[in-house]
C-alpha cells in the first residue's frame, strides 16, 4: 500500500468548500513520499479523511458550510485474522449531518492507493461493533435516531464483497396504548412489517 511519509509538506489547517478540497487534495498529491511500509494508524485515518471529503465534494459545495479540519470521525475496526485495517468513518458538521444527529456513515478498507466502500448509509446516530464475524470482518449495528421514543436498529453483515442488511428493528419506548406512558424495555418492531 503506497501512503505518506512523515516527511510530507504540510497542507492547509482547514476545508473551505470545494475550492479548498482540491487544493487540498493537489497538495497531498503534489508533495507526497511513497512509502511501502504498513499504514499507520494516523496516517490511514488521514488519507481517508481526505477520501471522503473528495467523494462528497459536490455535497460539501452545495451545503455551502465551513468544514471542520477532519470533518469525519474515523475508527478502526479489528478483523478476525488481522489482514486489511477496516475503517469506520461518521460525518459531524451541518453539511453531512441531521439537526437531530444523524450523520452519514462508511465502512472502508485501503484499496491500492485509495479505498474501496463497503458500507455507506446516510443516517446514523450511534453505530456499534459486534463481536461477531462474517468473512473475517465485524459485523455492525447502525442506529438512527427517529424522536425521542423510537430508533431504527440495522444489524450488517459482510458477505465477502460488501456490508448487506441482515435483520431491521423499529425500537419503540413509547406505550402504544398509554402515549405519555415510557417503556423501560423497547417494543420491537420488524421494520419489514
Amino acid at each position: 500500500m503506497q501512503i505518506l511519509s512523515r516527511n510530507r509538506r504540510r497542507c492547509p489547517p482547514s476545508f473551505l468548500g470545494a475550492a479548498m478540497l482540491a487544493a487540498t487534495s493537489t497538495c497531498l498529491a503534489q508533495s507526497a513520499d511513497i512509502d511501502q511500509s504498513a499504514p499507520s494508524a494516523e496516517s490511514l485515518a488521514t488519507l481517508a479523511q481526505h477520501f471522503l471529503a473528495k467523494e462528497n465534494r459536490k455535497h460539501i459545495s452545495d451545503c455551502g458550510a465551513v468544514l471542520t479540519v477532519r470533518p469525519f470521525d474515523i475508527t478502526r475496526a479489528p478483523l478476525k485474522n488481522g489482514g486489511m485495517p477496516l475503517l469506520l468513518a461518521r460525518a459531524r458538521g451541518t453539511c453531512l449531518c441531521s439537526p437531530t444527529g444523524n450523520c452519514a456513515f462508511w465502512a472502508l478498507i485501503p484499496d491500492g492507493t485509495s479505498f474501496r466502500i463497503l458500507l455507506s448509509a446516510r443516517t446514523v446516530q450511534p453505530y456499534k461493533v459486534s463481536a461477531s464475524f462474517s468473512h473475517e470482518h465485524p459485523d455492525l449495528e447502525l442506529i438512527e435516531h427517529g424522536s425521542a421514543f423510537e430508533s431504527t436498529h440495522r444489524d450488517y453483515k459482510f458477505d465477502g464483497n460488501a456490508y448487506r442488511p441482515t435483520i431491521c428493528g423499529l425500537w419503540n419506548y413509547q406505550d402504544s396504548e398509554n402515549p405519555d406512558r415510557i417503556l423501560n424495555a423497547p417494543r420491537i418492531t420488524s421494520c419489514n412489517q
